[in-house]
């Protein structure tokens, strides 16, 4: 399953191929589900960052915060710090989406997402993108 999907996912939303990154990234996400490992890893939260990017992308900021904040709690919760890359970037994106969401109502949303566990993200995110 893992990485094709997600970055296949990812370069569809940079080129703005919104339905394939969608379709993309929410095959990966029911993938996970089926097979249902019981401790997520940092492939979940990376895949929820992937999501995040694409709502973010279009224009659906408080989507994007939610699964941001999970994917964040996420990553603290397992040790998984992002690699050198990742950072830049995502707080590139971070910031660009806050600002177009505005800071209050962005922080609310992160803050509901890092309250989710990774199965309620990933059933927020499926749901959200109409899967």
């Amino acid at each position: 399953m893992g990485g094709t999907l997600l970055g296949f996912g990812r370069v569809a939303t940079v080129e703005e191929k919104h339905a394939e990154a969608r379709r993309l990234l929410m095959r990966w996400l029911i993938e996970y589900r089926e097979i249902h490992v019981d401790a997520p890893g940092a492939a979940v939260a990376e895949a929820l960052e992937a999501s995040a990017q694409l709502f973010a992308a279009e224009r659906k900021g408080e989507q994007a915060a939610r699964l941001w904040g999970a994917a964040e709690a996420l990553r603290e919760a397992i040790g998984a710090p992002w690699s050198p890359i990742e950072p830049e970037e995502e707080k590139r994106e971070v910031t660009e989406s806050r600002q177009a969401f505005g800071a209050e109502a962005f922080a609310a949303a992160w803050a509901a997402g890092r309250a989710m566990t990774a199965e309620q993200a990933i059933t927020y995110a499926l749901e959200e993108s109409g899967v």
